[in-house]
């Protein structure tokens, strides 16, 4: 007999269902995510632009910033040194970094009255010399035969006579003098100074069998500038009117209409130079294009020029194939070194002054070196930012300084990170000038960021907000007369204000200025009969009640603690802080799709209900 098997199909949800869940779902988890947003304080930006020295570490500080509790965005352009003081002076910036100081001539220009110049000391900034490998052959070398191929007793063919080819292994080492010639771009005919074939670096070199060296006797690499001003030309031109006196005086008689001295932060037009840091060394990793010209000149070798020491690592890693090697320079006694952490301590003992290697006989030490400075001008920042900036520059000197080390720079000496972290107070002690705003001496706060040296600093200045009194009601009885006086905050009009917890925040970029908000005066009558132990006879007493009226004027009430993350919304809207933020629709989100969805789910609901009940009818 057969058998009847029965499929149980598993009962299908109704499609309002799906709907409504759906939607619901998209709802809710919208609302998780913006309440998780509204915990994130919105980051305080600060602009700076100056110099280039400080790009090999800048985007690690960058982002360690962006980490506090309260974001730093530090957005920082290449603006050259010129520049980045002149837009500072110009309200154009809230800081620049440079490693050279105001001229007196930029200074003369400020108007009277203008806010004081704060520099701050925080990093070592150092020039490395680097090289590209030689086009064509590159550092190959070739020793010629000994034996003369013109005599016929002579087997060409023996070992000995055989030609010797090979490559240049060692450091590039190029003396003060022939480098002098190449930085300045100093012209010259066969077995110049800046030519491959001058006595002196052939010495150097410790070979006079390179290829372009017998080939060609005027052969030369291009040596490129920066147009743009920047500290690392001040510092090479200083080292060689100082350790290239020949060089310098040739081609201060050979140009004379440049101004040469005082040195300056510029070169002059004449001299190999491209604008911008990127495109300078993007010119230079052409392994066969001379920058100048454009071309592969007869007497051209390849490309060289400086670059910050910090930023050697990323040249390197993003150059594989183009064979640099950093250059090996004479100091003012005579060494052959390259920027390393040990060659640029030994010239911070000696002094922090630019090239103090240069100017004197100190062993070991690096010669082109100098220290970074960020300048800001008092009263230009909202009390945000002067602590945003403060705390940057603390975290930078301490903690911020192994990004240096790691980038093949060193740190600052102890006598600059005490100077530094001192000026990071006075920073924000010339800027906490706005009302209801205060300056305060506390730990590490939000705007700090949570690593060790910083969290290590006991004390530090910040601007906070001022903290709003707690209302207060005094009473005065006597036998006749009671007065009652009340303080009232800003807001509603009670005999007893209550006391309002503040309610966290996220500030905008802008810090809220204190409001002042008028309010009506308020009075109010108070009977207090008092109650006095007394074995006397009961008397009548006619108790006259005099009351105190006070028009209250305080700042929102806020907590007192640094403006920006982690603090207080003001209590009510002013005209000041208009025009106000347009609702939100849900535009950006699920909300729309999720309302959409449970619509749809109401729908089919009712229509289901609808044919349920004609049914039954």
């Amino acid at each position: 007999m057969p058998t009847t098997r029965f499929r149980h199909r598993r009962p299908k949800l109704p499609l309002w269902v799906l709907l409504g869940v759906t939607g619901t779902s998209l709802i809710v988890s919208d609302l998780v995510v913006e309440a998780s947003a509204d915990d994130t304080a919105f980051p305080v930006t600060l602009t700076g632009a100056g110099d280039t020295d400080i790009i090999g570490e800048l985007v690690t500080w960058q982002n360690e910033l962006f980490e506090s509790v309260q974001p730093i965005d530090v957005q920082y352009f290449q603006r050259g040194s010129i520049d980045g003081r002149s837009q500072l002076l110009r309200g154009g910036s809230d800081f620049t970094v440079v490693g050279v100081p105001f001229t007196e001539a930029e200074l003369a220009a400020r108007p009277a009255g203008a806010g004081e110049i704060i520099g701050v000391p925080i990093s070592v900034g150092s020039t490395a010399i680097v090289i590209a490998r030689p086009a064509q052959t590159g550092w190959e070398t070739e020793t010629e035969s000994p034996c003369d191929p013109t005599d016929p007793e002579v087997d060409m063919g023996d070992p000995a006579c055989a030609t010797v080819t090979g490559e240049l292994t060692g450091p590039i080492r190029i003396p003060s003098e022939n480098l002098g010639a190449m930085i300045v771009g100093l012209p010259s005919g066969a077995g110049g100074l800046p030519t491959w074939t001058h006595p002196d670096l052939i010495a150097a070199l410790g070979t006079s069998d390179l290829i372009f060296q017998n080939s060609r006797p005027a052969a030369r690499p291009t040596f490129l500038n920066r147009t743009e001003s920047t500290s690392s030309s001040k510092s090479l031109q200083l080292y060689t009117k100082v350790l290239a006196p020949t060089v310098w005086a040739e081609i201060t008689a050979s140009d004379p209409t440049f101004r040469w001295e005082p040195v300056g932060e510029t070169f002059s037009p004449r001299t190999p130079s491209r604008n911008g840091l990127d495109t300078q060394i993007g010119l230079m990793s052409l392994s066969n294009t001379d920058p100048i010209s454009n071309s592969t000149p007869p007497n051209w070798t390849g490309n060289m020029g400086p670059v910050p020491t910090t930023l050697i690592p990323k040249l390197l890693r993003d150059n594989p194939d183009d064979g640099y090697q950093i250059v090996e320079i004479q100091n003012a006694n005579g060494d052959w070194v390259t920027p390393t952490r040990e060659s640029l301590d030994l010239a911070l003992a000696a002094g922090t002054e630019m090239n103090v290697a240069a100017d004197n006989e100190v062993p070991g030490a690096y010669p082109l070196t100098y220290i970074n400075r960020l300048y800001t001008v008092a009263g230009t920042l909202t009390p945000d930012e002067a602590n945003a900036l403060a705390a940057t520059i603390r975290y930078v000197v301490t903690d911020g300084q192994q990004a240096v080390i790691d980038h093949g720079g060193t740190d600052l000496p102890d006598a600059l990170r005490d100077e530094a972290l001192a000026q990071a107070d006075h920073i924000v002690e010339t800027n906490c000038t706005a009302d209801g705003y205060e300056v305060t001496t506390s730990g590490p706060s939000a705007f700090e960021p949570d690593t060790p040296m910083v969290q290590a600093i006991a004390s530090m200045k910040h601007c906070t907000l001022v903290p709003t009194p707690p209302a207060t009601t005094t009473t005065t009885t006597t036998s006749t007369t009671t007065t009652t006086t009340t303080t009232v905050a800003a807001g509603p009009a009670e005999t007893t204000p209550a006391t309002v917890p503040a309610t966290a925040y996220v500030p905008p970029y802008v810090a809220q200025s204190p409001v002042t908000v008028p309010v009506r005066p308020v009075t109010t009558t108070a009977t207090t009969t008092p109650v006095v132990e007394s074995t006397a006879p009961p008397t009548t007493v006619e108790e006259t009640t005099t009351t105190t009226s006070v028009p209250s004027t305080t700042p929102p009430q806020t907590t007192a603690v640094p403006s920006g993350g982690g603090g207080s919304r003001p209590r009510g809207v002013a005209l000041t802080n208009l025009p106000m933020t347009r609702p939100d629709d849900g535009s950006g989100s699920f909300k729309k799709l999720g309302t959409l969805m449970l619509g749809a789910a109401s729908f089919l609901l009712a229509r289901r209900l609808v044919q349920a009940r004609r049914v039954r009818a």
